[in-house]
């Protein structure tokens, strides 16, 4: 996928607050990586405060990263990020992703990975709730796993033909 991944440490579970400094930080990494596009959290409320919290100071931080005029992001270079996209993190039946993406061909990678999340892995069989919900939403587009993503502002195409991969073609 050609991902880079940054961990920014604030402080543990339950302990993301939505403030300007946090959105100062997450800005500054984006100026330091100038990705073209980035993935949150959905910033919808769920079962974990956090979630919500990470995915509002990112789309926050997208925005800052962008603007010269903040002293608190010199002197890093502005950047303008190509997309912001959110993902829910606990797999569930609501709102439909503006994106689905076939992911059966990575699906034992993707499962190998939430198993490195021992705490989530050994509670309420986590790994069955996010696999049944790739499976459901795998479904809608005639695949055997599937990942949404919410798209922070309208996707742009040139060509309506340029779209060619629908949930009608199953």
């Amino acid at each position: 996928m050609g991902a880079e991944i940054e961990f920014l440490d604030f402080g543990g579970d339950c302990r993301i607050d939505y403030t300007i400094e946090n959105r100062f930080r997450i800005a500054a990494e984006i100026r330091k990586l100038r990705p073209a596009i980035v993935l949150a959290p959905n910033i919808s409320e769920n079962q974990h405060p956090d979630h919500a919290a990470a995915g509002k100071l990112t789309r926050d931080a997208c925005r800052l990263a962008r603007y010269g005029g903040v002293d608190a992001l010199k002197p890093a270079p502005v950047h303008k990020i190509d997309s912001l996209y959110f993902y829910n993190i606990t797999q569930h039946i609501g709102a439909i992703p503006d994106i689905v993406i076939d992911i059966s061909d990575v699906a034992g990678v993707w499962e190998a990975v939430m198993n490195c999340h021992a705490s989530q892995a050994a509670q309420k069989k986590y790994i069955d709730l996010q696999k049944t919900g790739a499976r459901l939403l795998g479904l809608t587009i005639g695949v055997e796993f599937a990942a949404g993503l919410f798209a922070n502002d309208p996707v742009r195409v040139d060509l309506i033909s340029d779209i060619v991969l629908s949930s009608r073609n199953f």
